[in-house]
């Protein structure tokens, strides 16, 4: 399967964050690159944070700059509190397969907080508006 990516390095925080900028769909045995014209897809690699005696903590962020992210990828299987920051009314944050299916909504903002189980595969995370070019795919192991 061949596919053309783009890798975009920027400072965000204080944190140097790389992400793929364009994306390859696993449909149909196939590859299309999609460009995103703006913004992080992808994992920030903050890692997987942890206060004692809680589940594993992944973050999530999506906001009006078509960032979307998650702290870490790819991440072993287990039970996790999945922290998401959504910032903007244009976008949503989306993941779903395996059993999966958790999402911000497209208008609101706010901070969501599930607690997920993740399974060895793949999973999908989106922004339901613009699903061709805001996604990646998220990786347990």
């Amino acid at each position: 399967m061949n596919a053309i990516t783009k890798v975009a390095s920027v400072a965000v925080g204080g944190v140097f964050v790389v992400g793929l900028m364009g994306m390859t769909g696993a449909s149909g045995g196939h590859s299309a690159p999609v460009e995103h014209e703006h913004g992080i897809l992808g994992a920030t690699d903050k890692g997987i944070t942890k206060a004692k005696g809680d589940l594993p903590r992944l973050t999530g962020k999506v906001d009006a700059d078509r960032n979307l992210t998650i702290s870490s990828d790819p991440v072993p299987s287990g039970r996790y509190r999945l922290i998401i920051r959504d910032t903007t009314s244009r976008h949503n944050w989306h993941i779903f397969g395996n059993g999966v299916d958790r999402e911000t909504s497209i208008a609101g903002t706010g901070r969501s907080a599930w607690t997920v189980r993740l399974r060895d595969g793949n999973y999908r995370v989106q922004c339901d508006a613009h699903s061709g070019t805001m996604w990646f795919t998220l990786n347990v192991t």
